[in-house]
């Protein structure tokens, strides 16, 4: 994460735009440890990419007035990883864990007794000696786009289980708005609105589109972000008004025209457009099933009404 993007993060829960009850929640029961001179109990959030998981556990951290120390399950290969990790924590720090459905199976047994007794037993070399570790009190933030993918165990640890659902136009707008202040740009309603139509429900890909119309702006050095200059942006990356990119077409398209609306398999489509089957059904497929252009079903994905109209009209450079 760049300095510019951390320049953009809420610090607080009360400077978060959404997740009206999610930031409720987690302030009674931050507030309620605090009082009781407690660590916060550990949570977990699922949710989408770039809906916030990582800015609500910075913004817990400041709340409870702890240090967030963060992580990737990725890079935490074995128990040892882990407990180079935890050792470091001061009382009522904050572990944030992302993808922790990624955790391999001994880790997993490894972090039990971490955050239940905050206490680690490890093995002495290759001897079968254990030594028992007193961990300082923390919390443990485990993110995951996955939950389906934990085990039971892991996820029953866990004493509060937040889902952060999609954003509506709205706030992304007024997120938008914000963010443009904090980059020195003015941009007013509409060219806000513009943006957040495109972004797909999510914070981080407007992030992203508004550090895209700033630059694009830039080339005719203006600092407004009117909606000529939003609309010229999206038009130069090739995202249409439903926040649509040329993936996305093109999918609908091959689709369509290859396939005659479906049902076709994700292995098959996944090599039409030469992408892979993780990334079909990551970062593709989500959001044209949240629009209803396209069906899963037993056989295969299939175009449904709305996607049949939408290719009708569609036009695709598909080069």
């Amino acid at each position: 994460m760049s300095n510019n993007d951390n320049a953009l993060r809420p610090m607080m829960l009360s400077d978060m735009i959404g997740l009206t009850d999610t930031k409720r929640r987690v302030k009674v029961s931050i507030d309620a440890a605090k009082e009781r001179n407690e660590s916060l109990g550990h949570v977990l959030i699922d949710g989408s990419k770039g809906l916030g998981k990582t800015t609500l556990a910075l913004c817990m951290a400041n709340e409870i007035g702890s240090t967030l120390h963060t992580a990737n399950a990725a890079t935490i290969k074995s128990p040892r990883d882990l407990f180079q990790v935890l050792r470091d924590l001061e009382p009522r720090d904050v572990l944030f864990i992302d993808e922790i459905h990624g955790l391999p199976r001994p880790v997993e047994e490894f972090i039990y007794t971490a955050m239940e007794d905050f206490r680690i037993d490890m093995p002495m070399g290759r001897t079968s000696n254990i030594v028992s570790v007193d961990l300082n009190a923390f919390t443990l933030i485990g993110a995951t786009t996955h939950v389906g993918k934990m085990s039971p165990p892991l996820r029953d640890r866990f004493r509060f289980k937040e889902t952060l659902n999609p954003y509506s136009d709205e706030e992304i707008a007024k997120i938008t708005t914000i963010n443009a202040k904090k980059l020195g740009c003015t941009i007013g309603e509409d060219a806000a609105m513009a943006i957040a139509v495109r972004s797909r429900n999510t914070p981080r890909i407007s992030v992203n589109l508004l550090y895209w119309c700033r630059d694009f702006a830039q080339l005719y050095k203006s600092k407004d972000l009117t909606l000529e200059f939003v609309e010229g942006a999206m038009k130069d990356k090739g995202i249409d008004a439903m926040g649509l990119v040329p993936i996305d077409r093109k999918y609908l398209r091959i689709l369509h025209d290859t396939y005659g609306g479906g049902p076709a398999g994700k292995v098959v489509l996944s090599h039409s457009l030469l992408v892979a089957e993780e990334t079909l059904e990551t970062e593709i497929e989500p959001y044209l099933l949240v629009r209803n252009l396209i069906l899963r079903i037993p056989k295969g994905r299939q175009l449904s009404t709305e996607g049949f109209k939408l290719c009708r009209t569609l036009k695709v450079d598909l080069e």
